[in-house]
C-alpha cells in the first residue's frame, strides 16, 4: 500500500530563531515609527525594509537603524525601483545613516541569535 500522505517539513532550529529575530524587530521597528510608513505616512500594508540588505549585510540585518517602516508601495515601488532616489531621501531624511550602518557593517560581530532574542523580547514587553 501506497502511502500518499505529504511528508511534514521541519524547519531547523537555526531559520526558526532567526524568523522570531525578524518578527521582533518588525515589532520594535513599528512602535518606533508610529506603524505608519515614514515616506508617505500610510498605515496599512507595512513592511519592515532593510536600508541596507540583509543578505548582503547580514551582521546588521537586526541593527535597528537598519530598518524602516515602509508602505509596500514605498518598499517596492520606489527603493527597490530607484535605488539612487532612496539613498537621496534617506540622506535627507536620516541625515548620516547610511554612513553609519556602513561602518556598523564594517565593525559588527557575528550575531548571537539566542542573545540577541532575549535582547529584543526585553525590548517588546517594555512597548
Amino acid at each position: 500500500m501506497n502511502d500518499c500522505r505529504t511528508p511534514i517539513k521541519r524547519v531547523s532550529d537555526k531559520k526558526r530563531l532567526v524568523s522570531e529575530a525578524d518578527q521582533l524587530v518588525r515589532k520594535l521597528v513599528m512602535a518606533r515609527d508610529g506603524n505608519r510608513c515614514v515616506r508617505c505616512g500610510k498605515s496599512s500594508g507595512l513592511a519592515a525594509a532593510h536600508i541596507k540588505s540583509k543578505g548582503h549585510y547580514q551582521r546588521i540585518r537586526y541593527e535597528l537603524l537598519n530598518v524602516i517602516a515602509l508602505c509596500v508601495g514605498c518598499h517596492i515601488f520606489f527603493c527597490h525601483k530607484d535605488p539612487t532616489e532612496f539613498t537621496h531621501w534617506l540622506e535627507e531624511k536620516f541625515p548620516g545613516r547610511d554612513r553609519l550602518l556602513c561602518e556598523m557593517a564594517a565593525t559588527a560581530s557575528k550575531v548571537d541569535l539566542k542573545e540577541l532574542i532575549s535582547c529584543l523580547r526585553l525590548e517588546v514587553s517594555q512597548l
